[in-house]
């Protein structure tokens, strides 16, 4: 059967670094693809029919996709997914937002205000990248003509879980080379010579190097209230963030 490598990549999750990892790998046999929409999604069906129609492609990366792991005649599917402390990807995307200006609603947001602003804002506009994120991006069930969601943030919790729980392995991105280790090992299986780029790409050269001074940074810019604030608000996520740190020190792949 083929494999097919399918890459969840959740923005400003170190997506763009796997992405060079796929194309250094399989060259035009990668896609990369995603809606005109950029509110849109990608389903599993979506992406089957796509394999269906390329018998080349060896690898496939998506913002939009959304669970279940497509199922594809003639192909056994590798999943690739990376987590990321949920506050310090919100970080990043504001940091990233203010380098690349206002070319997004959330960067014209990010371009024109400090931190604590922004994370005000977004806060008290739901925006999906700073509630939650992970959760409602492995899940988010919407109607389809009203984009309104049609599940709670706790629902989507239980599935993401799920989700997560259903893979090989996971990588968190605070660990990105040590994720590769486990990874790559599943993706040998089927490549005996796939290889991984160390270079870490969009990464922040001005960043602390450890989560905590990070957050401790973060905690310094936004205040002690407003920190706890955004803390609760990313409360599903960080549990989430929980799970995947666990199955990740276990270091168990199953199902490769």
């Amino acid at each position: 059967m083929r494999p097919l490598i399918i890459h969840y990549h959740l923005f400003k999750n170190a997506g763009s670094s796997v992405e060079a990892v796929l194309e250094s790998n399989f060259g035009r046999r990668w896609t990369s693809y995603d809606t005109d929409d950029p509110a849109g999604s990608v389903s599993a069906s979506t992406v089957a029919e796509m394999a269906q129609a390329d018998p080349e492609m060896l690898a496939f990366s998506s913002h939009q996709l959304r669970p279940p792991l497509p199922v594809i005649e003639g192909a056994r599917v590798i999943p690739l997914l990376f987590l990321r402390h949920p506050l310090d990807r919100m970080q990043s995307v504001y940091d990233f937002d203010r380098r690349r200006g206002p070319v997004t609603p959330a960067g014209v947001v990010a371009a024109e205000h400090s931190l604590s602003e922004y994370v005000d804002v977004m806060l008290d506009r739901n925006a999906h990248h700073v509630r939650n994120f992970h959760v409602r991006s492995l899940t988010d069930l919407r109607d389809p003509i009203t984009k309104r969601r049609i599940a709670t943030d706790e629902e989507d919790f239980v599935r993401a879980v799920r989700f997560v729980e259903s893979l090989p392995a996971v990588g968190i991105v605070e660990r990105y080379e040590e994720s590769w280790l486990g990874l790559a090992a599943i993706v040998r299986m089927a490549h005996p010579t796939f290889f991984v780029r160390r270079a870490h790409s969009n990464a922040d050269p001005d960043r602390p190097d450890s989560l905590e001074e990070r957050l401790d940074r973060m905690r310094s810019r936004l205040g002690d209230d407003r920190f706890e604030r955004l803390h609760e608000a990313n409360r599903l996520d960080l549990d989430l963030y929980a799970v995947a740190t666990e199955r990740f020190e276990l270091r168990e792949p199953t199902g490769a």
